[in-house]
């Protein structure tokens, strides 16, 4: 909201960083922060890749062979005795369906006469991968599973940004925030009354750098990585940060109000995971390991942004202090101790304005809590990565499944390295340019020029 808006990005320039209209605009910089691009058309309804791609290609009439078959789960591809992926195997998925027969638990095959394009995301892709016999043979045999290429890359150098959600309270009214409509206490229709419904709950987008003092401040091996992989680059950011007008979290650990949030994330992790499977069927759970902070430069990023974080909300005119549940329990008598200016004791206390200088103590109160909070930003990618085989890479320049034939993964697993961004937009351009080389392929290149949409055929 505007009022929001202009409130954050206001303490964000007395800070010193730069307010720019497109953080996206490389001719001046991407080192700043921006008022948050909100997906609403016109008639105030958000959008999503569903909405925008799928639904109208279902309701035209014109794509007889596009065919969505929900509330089920691959299982794997199935191959010929030339390597070649001639089909999927998949079963309805007892989350989502009521599963009350033998029939209906049995395995279905689709077959394919040109090729299969798996689209699963950085966890799914590489678990159907390993699950088809594609992939490490250790993790194959393993798993009780008939090795058919041996791609050792599949399932590893899991990334992610590492975030967490820094809460604040404010004087904010109940329509100034997603509080009372997440809580219940503000119904759907008073929602849309107030515009909420339309109002994603993020006014601000940033990326930034520290400054040659703050780099110092960090430590040696901080300085070592920066020299390493961020000196010469001065466009990367370390940290992107974003904003919600809520508290991020379940609404009843936290007293009923109006609500304010700041997101840290790193925008490119050094610390990685992996994910593979543990047996041949789709319900044995995965080895799951995100890797987050197993590099120590990682949190060192964090701590940086926390700060940055506390001192941008205590000069806006909405802060109140922090909320307690999702901050740390500062020593007593640091000058890093959590405000509550709205607490009897606070009197006529004004709001700090000048930076909190943070002790060794301090840090290491950051750390513990980040160590126990750090979470997801559903920005997962890097387990089929495009890049050289002999390197770990899964597929080529073309996307296609190293070791075997008509097999390609078209999804954000394929990316060799993070992205200092929101990875919506990265996955829409994968899938766009995966359906020109399908295209292309597939003899259909003069289909885009005849009004055929590239996403329809990407999805048939």
């Amino acid at each position: 909201m505007k009022k929001t808006e202009d409130d954050l990005l206001r303490a964000i320039e007395q800070l010193g960083f730069p307010i720019i209209d497109d953080l996206q605009d490389t001719a001046i910089g991407n080192l700043g922060f921006e008022r948050q691009v909100k997906t609403v058309t016109t008639e105030g309804k958000r959008l999503d890749a569903a909405t925008a791609y799928i639904h109208p290609l279902l309701n035209d009439g014109q794509h007889p062979n596009l065919h969505v078959l929900c509330e089920s789960k691959v299982i794997r591809v199935l191959f010929d005795e030339h390597k070649r992926a001639v089909g999927v195997e998949y079963t309805p998925n007892p989350e989502y369906m009521i599963i009350s027969t033998a029939t209906e638990r049995a395995r279905m095959t689709v077959k394919a006469r040109k090729m299969v394009v798996i689209s699963c995301g950085a966890l799914g892709s590489p678990l159907i991968l390993e699950r088809s016999g594609v992939g490490s043979p250790d993790i194959l045999e393993q798993a009780s599973v008939s090795l058919v290429a041996d791609v050792p890359g599949v399932g590893s150098d899991y990334q992610d940004h590492n975030l967490v959600f820094w809460p604040f309270k404010t004087n904010l009214g109940p329509a100034d925030t997603l509080d009372a409509l997440w809580s219940g206490r503000m119904s759907p229709e008073e929602a849309v009354a107030n515009r909420l419904m339309q109002y994603s709950g993020c006014d601000m987008h940033g990326k930034y750098r520290p400054s040659k003092e703050e780099i110092k401040e960090m430590g040696p091996e901080f300085e070592k990585h920066w020299k390493a992989e961020y000196q010469d680059y001065p466009s990367k950011p370390l940290m992107i940060t974003a904003s919600a007008a809520a508290f991020v979290g379940d609404p009843s650990l936290v007293p009923a109000g109006a609500y304010y949030s700041l997101g840290s994330y790193t925008a490119y992790p050094k610390s990685r995971g992996h994910i593979h499977i543990t047996g041949p069927n789709w319900e044995d759970p995965p080895d799951l390991e995100t890797g987050f902070f197993t590099e120590a430069v990682d949190v060192t990023k964090q701590i940086y942004a926390y700060k940055v974080i506390r001192e941008m909300m205590r000069r806006t005119s909405m802060y109140r202090g922090e909320l307690p549940i999702g901050h740390p329990e500062f020593p007593a008598g640091s000058e890093a101790v959590l405000v509550d200016l709205d607490a009897p004791l606070a009197g006529d206390f004004e709001k700090p304005l000048g930076k909190i200088k943070y002790t060794p103590e301090d840090d290491k109160a950051i750390e513990k809590f980040l160590r126990k909070h750090i979470g997801t930003t559903w920005h997962s990618l890097g387990t089929c990565a495009m890049k050289p085989r002999h390197e770990g890479g899964v597929v080529d320049k073309t996307l296609n499944v190293y070791g075997t034939q008509g097999l390609k993964v078209v999804d954000l697993s394929i990316c060799p390295e993070n992205v200092a961004a929101n990875t919506q937009i990265t996955a829409y351009t994968v899938g766009e340019k995966g359906a020109d080389i399908i295209m292309r392929e597939l003899g259909l290149a003069d289909a885009k020029q005849e009004g055929m949409n590239l996403n329809g055929h990407l999805l048939v």
